[in-house]
């Protein structure tokens, strides 16, 4: 077993080299569709990952904007033994990412989705939207790297001003740059969504037959807004065959906002505040996305990509990440935020896997939002102590919601510049201090690190995006009270889950408002989640797209066959 162990990393890293594709042409039943092209961009296993891309033009007026964003792209995964036309296959789903969520932040829970049913004898595809704004993008040194197995190609490139293949990091769109976001709001995304899905399935009748859609986080509410809304062909839920929500509302009125009698003081505000905000945004005094100034979550987000691209081709091998963190004040506020009250986390001596764990594992990353269980450091640990008092989270009822910006027993090597600290994956936990306690445990370990890896180390459509507009954003918000005017004018159809079969699964971050009612005395009040969501027991927010297909705890990953489930479930009904 121990042996078997230690080959496990190696032969991961062998497997994922073998299976990164060039970008060429791909031969498919699209391939003389003029406007659509279709090249390979990686590979997983048995199933084939290509990026689609149709020409879809800004409407008329847009503001300046690359021609590159003119266009919609989606990640296609399927089976490579399988029917190359989509028009073959059993069922489709369509998923929209979270907020600053890209395409293969959901790679994982397609691939286990796409076995499960094939195990049940079904044929399926998978499809991940890139939503428009990641044309303002520059993933030049990410895709060289993966191509060449190499993350220091990206590290170069991105931190250190090299060129790749000639061309030289130039930094973020500017504010001048991001104008065009100012209109792309909800209607916009639903809308592409809408191209995209008819495009590849042009007969509305088979749409209804195979086509689910779902979403994870942010992509659950726009699942919910693709059901509401009124096309020129049709409302959406009668082009849909369900409707799944992964960690993420999919109801038409998940705040109760309706179910208060609150409809009329909600319209009013939205009246008077989404005309101020579109001024706003308009004017550039507000962020056109969260990419801005000196906030540069963009070079957070390379951070962890590269770690990701580290981490899944050399794993074991003592990174050269941490030493090229440039010191400036925003570096040094990340920083400290998450490693707070130890050496500079510059200094550390860390695996790549190290690195991929101590920023987003679910061991070291404060936030339960924005972190995965895929285990923990190697050797000795000590508590790592974080800016929100981790207490305050087993607070009663609003101690859940805490745990959104604060979780307790996280941990960090206790010689972090000494000893060259590596990282156990989740079913590995025997060979960790005292076996993980009593910071961790198996059960609460949910996601391979292989798997983390490949998703958080894409080429090409990433796992984050720089640049999710603010403007959806506040038409989001807006739709969520229930108003319907301006451009929320399509959301028509507020009972579209009585017209569509649908199912949602939660994790640890929704559960304290699916409880919220009960715990109050209350149990009629379903806030932000119903009664009814399965829920995944220790999965936090990316675990939710994460999950391995083995458990440690036994039992079955449960949202890829929550989904798996009710896809067979819909189409045995038929």
């Amino acid at each position: 077993m121990r042996f078997a162990r230690a080959l496990r990393w190696p032969l991961a890293a062998a497997t994922a080299a073998l299976f990164v594709l060039p970008a060429a042409a791909l031969p498919s039943a699209h391939a003389e569709t003029p406007g659509r092209t279709e090249v390979p961009v990686d590979r997983r296993g048995d199933i084939e990952v290509t990026r689609v891309t149709w020409d879809a033009p800004l409407p008329e007026g847009s503001a300046s904007h690359p021609e590159s964003c003119d266009t919609l792209s989606f990640l296609r995964y399927r089976f490579a033994d399988g029917p190359s036309d989509a028009q073959d296959a059993d069922a489709i789903v369509s998923a929209q990412a979270g907020n600053i969520g890209g395409p293969s932040s959901l790679g994982t829970l397609a691939v286990s989705t796409l076995h499960k049913l094939r195990a049940a004898g079904t044929t399926a595809e998978y499809w991940v939207m890139a939503r428009r704004p990641v044309c303002l993008e520059d993933r030049t040194g990410m895709s060289a790297a993966v191509r060449a197995r190499d993350y220091r190609l990206a590290l170069d490139y991105y931190f250190r001003g090299q060129p790749v293949n000639g061309r030289t990091w130039t930094g973020w769109a500017d504010i001048a740059q991001q104008q065009w976001l100012a209109d792309y709001g909800l209607k916009q995304t639903i809308e592409d969504w809408h191209v995209v899905n008819r495009s590849e399935i042009p007969s509305a009748a088979d749409r209804k037959a195979r086509l689910f859609l779902t979403g994870h986080s942010l992509g659950g509410p726009l699942t919910s807004d693709y059901g509401q809304w009124e096309f020129a062909d049709g409302p959406g839920y009668a082009q849909i065959a369900g409707v799944m929500g992964v960690d993420g509302p999919i109801r038409s009125d998940p705040f109760l906002v309706k179910q208060f009698g609150l409809q009329p003081v909600a319209d009013v505000y939205a009246m008077i505040g989404m005309p101020v905000a579109q001024a706003v945004l308009d004017a550039g005094i507000a962020p056109q996305s969260t990419q801005f100034g000196i906030a540069n979550t963009g070079d957070l987000f390379n951070l962890i990509n590269i770690a990701g691209i580290a981490a899944r081709f050399e794993p074991e091998s003592e990174s050269l990440i941490p030493q090229a963190i440039p010191r400036t004040p925003f570096w040094d506020i990340v920083l400290g935020t998450l490693f707070p009250g130890g050496p500079d986390f510059r200094e550390w001596r860390l695996t790549n896997a190290a690195v991929l764990g101590a920023l987003i594992g679910k061991v070291s990353m404060p936030s339960v939002g924005v972190q995965a269980g895929f285990g923990t450091f190697e050797g000795p640990v000590v508590e790592k102590r974080v800016v929100i008092p981790p207490e305050l989270t087993q607070l009663p009822v609003v101690g859940g919601m805490l745990k959104v910006v604060s979780s307790n027993r996280l941990v960090r090597p206790a010689d972090p510049v000494g000893r060259l600290n590596g990282w156990l994956d989740y079913d590995d936990l025997d060979r960790a201090q005292d076996g993980g306690a009593p910071f961790t445990t198996p059960e609460e370990q949910v996601a391979a690190l292989a798997d983390v890896a490949v998703d958080v180390g894409a080429g090409d459509l990433g796992y984050t995006t720089a640049f999710d507009s603010n403007r959806q954003l506040l038409d989001m918000a807006f739709a969520g009270t229930g108003y319907r005017g301006g451009d929320l004018a399509g959301l028509r159809h507020a009972d579209y889950l009585d017209r569509v079969p649908n199912v949602t699964v939660i994790g640890d971050i929704w559960r304290p408002y699916q409880q919220l009612g009960p715990n109050l005395g209350l149990p009629w009040l379903e806030f932000g989640q119903p009664a009814a969501a399965v829920y995944a027991h220790n999965f936090s927010h990316l675990d939710m797209v994460a999950g391995a297909e083995r458990q440690n705890s036994g039992r079955p990953e449960p949202v890829s066959s929550t989904a798996a489930d009710f896809i067979l479930g819909v189409l045995g009904n038929r």
